[in-house]
């Protein structure tokens, strides 16, 4: 991994903080079945959208909304702030989900991901960079992965081999 300040200015990361919610209520009362979902991106959007998961006990979470910050260490979730977070939440889920009961959505979580656009832009998707033209040889930058990075995270290791020269037919270093 290379270090933010070892980072070249053409992948200014920055600092997003993104609020989660969760349902008190049943998730059958919503949903038939208790499943992802993740709503079309809207165009000038600056994240992938507010997005149904749930967890291993079956409870409902949404999330998360961005919110650019300077502080990266900030997972603050304030009583103050979260009335204003929840009315956006609900405007966003209403949208795919229209029997969700705003009284029923609290605060449940903030976590802050690193991304390749600040608040003035649009979204962005990741970028991978072998780095030897940078004077890393060998090193690979995945950088502003979010949704799907998981689900493409298959794709993204043949790239990477791909790119430091591992024939996938020989299964040997060229």
């Amino acid at each position: 991994m290379i270090l933010k300040e070892k980072l070249p200015e053409t992948y200014p990361l920055q600092f997003c903080k993104g609020h989660y919610l969760q349902y008190s209520g049943k998730s059958r009362d919503i949903l038939r079945e208790p499943k992802l979902l993740y709503p079309a991106p809207e165009p000038g959007l600056r994240g992938l959208g507010i997005h149904l998961t749930v967890d291993m006990e079956g409870q409902l979470r949404f999330g998360p909304d961005t919110l650019y910050i300077d502080n990266n260490s900030d997972y603050s979730f304030s009583e103050v702030i979260s009335e204003e977070i929840k009315d956006k939440f609900v405007t966003a889920i209403q949208r795919y989900l229209p029997g969700v009961h705003r009284d029923k959505l609290s605060p449940a979580y903030t976590g802050i991901r690193p991304k390749l656009v600040g608040s003035m832009n649009a979204f962005q998707d990741f970028v991978v960079q072998e780095e030897s033209e940078r004077g890393y040889p060998g090193a690979v930058n995945l950088l502003g992965i979010e949704s799907p990075g998981l689900t493409s995270s298959l794709a993204l290791a043949e790239e990477v081999s791909n790119l430091l020269g591992y024939n996938q037919n020989s299964r040997a270093w060229e």
